[in-house]
This record gives C-alpha cells, structure tokens and sequence, in this order.
C-alpha cells in the first residue's frame, strides 16, 4: 500500500532538495574560489532543522583590493526591487524579491568570480515566474576543457565543505579563509 503525499509536501521536499543542492553548490565555489582569494565568511542567519543553512560571504580579497559582497548583491538587488516597484510590483512581493535575490545573486557573483579564473559549467536556469529573478543551477564544473567535478560529486564534496565550514564558524561569528586554506583545499582533492 503506498502513502498519497500531499502536492504541499511534495512542494515542500522538492524546495528542500533545491536548497540543499544551493548550498552544496556555494561550498564547492567557496573552496574552488579559495585557491585564488582570500574569503571572509559569516555564519549563516537561519538554522532550520529541514534545509541546510546558506553561509554568508562578507568578501573576497585579491592582493589587497576587497570585493565587498554583501554591499555589492545589496546593491544590485535594491535597484532591482526599486524598479519592481515602479513597475507596479507591490512593495510587499518587490521585498518578498528582494531578499529572494540576494540568495540568487550571490551565488550568481561566486560562479561569475570563479569564471574569470577559467572555470566553466554546464548549468540550467529555474523557471523566474512572473519576472522573478532565475537562478543558475550547474551541474558540472570544468577547468580547461576538463571534467573537475559532476552532479554527484559536487553534492558530496558540497557536504564535506559545507560541515568543515560550518564547524569553523560555530565558535565564530565570522571567518577569513586565507587563500590555499590547507584543510579546504584537501577536501576539495578528495573528489
């Protein structure tokens, strides 16, 4: 006898699984991203007992020039809500969008960052109802025309750099990952 599962729970684990695969996702850049930068990270906001929680990158250094992320995306994704708006998006939805972005266009800053080094996807776009933002989703990473890391792979790896993280950050509020971080870049060898 099979169990009906309602479209709201079935919604609901499909979300989870997304959000899961996000944040794997974020951990692989992270690392990749620290073999060229240094990275400073802050523990995430939420910790939800269904979803892994987001780590929030404050930002990256280069030889002394820092990117700040968060004011950048902040940015980004206010004049993004501000159009909404004048586009007759209510504020209550354009807010909704907007905190929604930031998650999206972090993630789309850390897959641009790493490209400029030379790395390359194979990726799909969500769906962006109603204008929304679409979020990239990849699926395969590549180096020099070289499979470095596939859907499994960036799953579990994902994990191992998402528990190393979060494990930094425990006693910590924030972190700054110098470049080549030793105990980052031998998880990333693993896979």
């Amino acid at each position: 006898m099979s169990v009906k599962v309602s479209d709201s729970e079935r919604l609901a684990k499909k979300y989870i699984e997304t959000r899961n695969y996000l944040v794997h996702q974020q951990a692989v850049l992270i690392g990749l991203l620290n073999r060229y930068y240094d990275i400073n990270l802050k523990r995430s906001r939420k910790v939800s007992g269904k979803a892994e929680g987001l780590i929030r990158i404050l930002s990256i250094e280069e030889h002394g020039d820092i990117i700040d992320t968060r004011e950048l995306v902040e940015n980004f994704c206010r004049r993004k809500m501000e159009a909404d708006i004048m586009n007759g998006i209510s504020y209550k939805t354009a807010y909704r969008r907007f905190t929604n972005n930031k998650v999206s266009e972090v993630h789309h800053f850390l897959m641009d960052t790493l490209q400029l080094q030379g790395y390359e996807y194979e990726s799909f776009y969500s769906s962006g109802k109603n204008n929304s933002n679409r979020t990239e989703t990849f699926t395969k990473i590549f180096c020099e025309n070289e499979l470095l890391f596939d859907k499994d792979q960036i799953e579990a790896c994902g994990i191992e750099i998402n528990l190393w993280l979060n494990n930094q950050l425990k006693y910590y509020n924030s972190i700054k990952l110098q470049r080549g971080d030793k105990c980052l870049q031998c998880i990333l060898s693993l896979f």
